[in-house]
């Protein structure tokens, strides 16, 4: 029988990207964009470009998160918490 650390929890900590869109602090929310001929629904062409501290990259459209359209919540995480337990096999 050997014995051995696995995760089994992550907790993560951070900021719903919807939130962090529409702070006054960091940037106001999302501002108008060119709508065309239609500005029915124009947030519905709009996306989030997010660069990440170990060069991975997401986009993320903006209908997504939108708390009236399909409201995910999308977290920007700044810090992590994994817990350890031993195992036996």
């Amino acid at each position: 029988a050997s014995n051995w650390l696995r995760a089994t929890n992550r907790t993560y900590y951070g900021v719903p990207l919807w939130e962090l869109i529409n702070n006054p602090k960091a940037g106001g929310g999302l501002k108008p964009g060119n709508s065309g001929v239609n500005s029915k629904n124009s947030f519905l062409r709009q996306y989030v470009l997010v660069d990440a501290t170990d060069c991975y990259g997401a986009v993320v459209a903006i209908g997504e998160i939108q708390p009236n359209f399909e409201g995910k919540t999308v977290l920007v995480a700044f810090a992590k918490k994994v817990m350890m337990v031993k195992s036996c096999l």
